[in-house]
């Protein structure tokens, strides 16, 4: 647990905000046994809704580096293109 609150505190620190945590498919379902250890389901939809949050920022992260990286080939061969057409050569 403690991994996963640094893990999210560093996302804030380098200003990538996650998304509120959103209630799990499997909280109703800890909730139903809730009475059998109610500090351990605590634990166990906090960990759920946090690694959630995590993966969801990880995921939004990922395709921004693919998209950025895309960017830069489509700029890397427009510019090579443009270079061909300033020498007169073609393409």
């Amino acid at each position: 647990m403690q991994y996963l609150d640094k893990a999210t505190s560093a996302l804030r620190d380098l200003g990538i905000v996650p998304p509120a945590a959103m209630d799990a498919p499997i909280n109703g379902l800890l909730e139903k046994i809730s009475d059998l250890d109610q500090d351990r389901i605590v634990v166990i939809a906090r960990t759920l809704g946090q690694t959630s949050v995590f993966n969801e920022v990880v995921r939004e992260q990922t395709q921004a580096m693919e998209i950025g990286e895309r960017y830069r080939q489509i700029t890397e061969a427009l510019l090579h293109s443009r270079r061909h057409e300033e020498d007169g050569r073609p393409a």
